[in-house]
Order: C-alpha cells, then sequence, then structure tokens
C-alpha cells in the first residue's frame, strides 16, 4: 500500500512538473507572439518607408529631367539668337541644342574621305566660337556642361547599295564606323588647330569628345521637314539645302535612293551636341534596381 502511494505521489509531482513546463512554453510562446506582431508591425512601416522614398526619387528625377529639358531649351535659344546676329547659316534643334551639318550640295569631306571641304572649314571658323560662347560665357551654364561632342554619322550604303544599318555583314559595319569616327576626328582636329581661335578654346577642348556613330541611327527617307526645328536663315549649306512645305512628305536631297528607306543625305551627317551633368537616366537606373539592393543592412 505505502509502495502504492509513493507511486501516485511521484506521478503527481511529476503531472505538476509537466503542468508547469506547459504554463512555462505558453508565457514563452505569448512572448515570442508579442515579438512577431511587432517584427511584422515594424516591417510594415519599413516597407511604407521605402515606398515613401521610392515616390521621392521618382519626383526629384522628374524635376531634374524637367530642369534639364528647360536649360537645353534656353542654351537652343541662345544660340539661334547668337547665329541669327553673326548672320551665320545654321540650324539649331529647339530641344537639344544640336547643330546638324549635312553633306548635301555643299559637301563638308570628299567622297569616301575625311578630308575636310573649304566649306566645312569656313562654316566651322563661323559656328565654333558662338557655340563655345554660349555653353561656356556664362559660369552657372558652364558648371553644368559634361561635354562637348563631335558626332560622325554615316549613311547605310556599302559599296554604292543600300545595306540594313541593324543587320549588315562586319565589313559594311567597320567601313562606316571608320569613315564616321575618322569624320569626327578631322573635325575635332580642325577646331582645336592653330588656324581657329575662340574663347574658352582650352577649356572646351578639354570637355570634348569625338564620337563615331556609323550608320547606327539613319535617318528615315519618309520624315517630314521638322516644324520645331527653329529656321534661323535660309540655310544653304547647313541641314537641308532644298526647302519643302513642311506637310508633305519629300525625299530630303536623296533623288538617288542608295540608302533604301532612309535618307542619305540627313543619314551622312555630323552633329555638334553637348551633354549635361547629372542625367536623370542614373536616377532612373536607381529607381529599377530590386528594393534590396536599394537597402541593405
Amino acid at each position: 500500500m505505502n509502495n502504492s502511494k509513493g507511486i501516485i505521489a511521484a506521478c503527481q509531482e511529476e503531472k505538476e512538473g509537466l503542468l508547469g513546463n506547459i504554463t512555462d512554453l505558453k508565457s514563452g510562446l505569448g512572448s515570442k507572439t508579442k515579438e512577431l506582431v511587432a517584427c511584422k508591425d515594424k516591417n510594415r512601416r519599413t516597407i511604407a518607408s521605402k515606398k515613401d522614398m521610392l515616390d521621392q526619387f521618382r519626383d526629384v528625377a522628374k524635376k531634374i529631367e524637367n530642369q534639364k529639358k528647360n536649360l537645353r531649351a534656353n542654351i537652343a535659344k541662345n544660340l539661334a539668337r547668337k547665329f541669327r546676329e553673326n548672320k551665320i547659316d545654321a540650324k539649331v534643334d529647339p530641344k537639344t541644342g544640336n547643330v546638324t551639318l549635312l553633306m548635301d550640295k555643299n559637301l563638308l569631306f570628299e567622297t569616301n574621305s575625311a578630308r575636310l571641304s573649304k566649306f566645312a572649314k569656313a562654316k566651322l571658323k563661323q559656328i565654333i566660337p558662338v557655340y563655345s560662347d554660349v555653353l561656356f560665357s556664362d559660369g552657372q551654364i558652364k558648371e553644368k556642361i559634361e561635354s562637348f561632342n563631335v558626332e560622325g554619322h554615316a549613311s547605310p550604303n556599302f559599296l554604292s547599295g543600300p545595306v540594313d544599318p541593324f543587320s549588315s555583314k562586319p565589313q559594311a559595319y567597320n567601313y562606316n564606323l571608320n569613315l564616321s569616327s575618322r569624320r569626327a576626328l578631322a573635325i575635332t582636329n580642325y577646331i582645336y588647330g592653330h588656324k581657329l581661335r575662340f574663347p574658352h578654346k582650352y577649356y572646351m577642348r578639354n570637355v570634348t569628345k569625338s564620337i563615331g556613330y556609323g550608320f547606327t541611327r539613319p535617318v528615315l527617307l519618309s520624315q517630314r521637314i521638322d516644324e520645331e526645328v527653329e529656321d534661323i536663315m535660309n540655310p544653304k549649306g547647313i541641314l537641308v539645302a532644298d526647302r519643302a512645305p513642311a506637310s508633305i512628305p519629300v525625299p530630303l536631297a536623296n533623288p538617288d535612293l542608295k540608302c533604301g528607306k532612309y535618307s542619305c543625305s540627313l543619314s551622312q551627317r555630323v552633329e555638334l551636341s553637348f551633354t549635361l551633368k547629372d542625367d536623370p537616366k542614373t536616377i532612373e537606373k536607381i529607381l529599377d534596381l530590386p528594393k534590396d539592393d536599394l537597402w541593405l543592412n
């Protein structure tokens, strides 16, 4: 009997111990549940905060983009005004400030050559001092200029026949890339040679890029004359030699149609342009990153 009572007492004690363990587990579980709830709440607040930050990034990117569009437009207006005041035949893109030199009736280069013509030298002698003055005379504009660019572009033509600029064979691509690069370099060399003098020459030289694009940026033959491009004077050798009503699709000085659906005369060109600092595309790339890449703990 005494033995049975001992066993019952031991079982009772073990039961109480187990109940105590269960109580402790429940208490611990409750504490962990509270911690989990607090963690989830903190996570929700963090996600909301990150979303607000993304929205702020987008707002900043939009503001920067608008500011740069306005700056480009103002620079373009200043270029147009300066060209007009100096009676220079040139055309300025009102959105980008680019000045485009086309190889039409007044050739910039000899055929299949990077040798500058007298016309090209005379035209550059007029344009470059004005371009440099507009970009670098004003300190506030000067500090926003990343680079001055001399861009060479070729027409999608090889061995007297049209080629597809996006799927051509290496021989055609390499030839036109090399030609456009040499032409851009020839203009750059002339600009900074001893025969051309203008304000800010050495500063401009230090931020200049000479780029050859080959025929990777051709202009469609069916392109209409852009009414938004500011017509400073009736251009005789720059941009378009023969004007036509803007409402009529025209071949734009490309009667031989040697470039297929593209305009030989508009594709074969040199563009003088500039790049602004802090391109908003950089911010756009940041915004495209996964959230975990944006905020690493």
